[in-house]
């Protein structure tokens, strides 16, 4: 269940987030999102980043990784944005066209730890992005709320909620970036 390395023991998983630049629908047809993903896995494969789980939308990733305890989030990400986006243009030389100059990623991001306890429920969140995202507005109703609620009694924590009774981070420079909540 852990994996053990000289000095330590631990499980390291994360569920990242991010979208191209300019929330342009790179990946709307098949065949991009097919070399969306190839280039993902392979810029983690090359890293010994092991993706658990990977969704690729038209405008934005979801990936479940597990990492080695001596790797950022902010690395992790740093590595799959950077690297997959190099092959990306490598074998999609088109795609200059709309990103001349090579960034092909926004500079948001959204990274969570995911516990054991958790992952569970993450995967399958992740699995079935379609029917999450089948009309482009964000629900941010009682999906969040369950996972509040989820959070209150695992970790005996109180969410906070803005005027308009809605979870605080559901409103503002989070939810216009990722269209989306992730709380796991």
């Amino acid at each position: 269940m852990y994996e053990h390395y000289d000095h330590s023991v631990g499980l390291m998983m994360m569920h990242l987030e991010w979208k191209p630049k300019y929330a342009y629908k790179m990946f709307a047809k098949e065949e991009q999102k097919n070399l969306c993903a190839a280039c993902i896995r392979r810029a983690a494969s090359l890293h010994e980043i092991r993706i658990i789980v990977l969704s690729v939308m038209p405008e934005h990733i979801h990936v479940e990784v597990q990492v080695s305890m001596n790797l950022s989030a902010s690395k992790v990400l740093q590595i799959l944005k950077g690297y997959s986006a190099k092959l990306f243009f490598t074998y999609n030389p088109k795609a200059r066209l709309r990103y001349p100059k090579g960034h092909l990623w926004s500079r948001g991001k959204f990274a969570s730890s995911v516990g054991i306890v958790q992952e569970e429920i993450v995967r399958n969140y992740i699995l079935n992005q379609e029917s999450h995202h089948g009309n482009s507005t964000l629900k941010c109703g009682e999906d969040v709320i369950e996972i509040l609620q989820l959070t209150e009694n695992i970790f005996d924590l109180k969410p906070k909620f803005t005027n308009k009774n809605e979870p605080l981070f559901c409103s503002g420079v989070l939810a216009d970036l990722f269209k989306s909540i992730i709380i796991k």
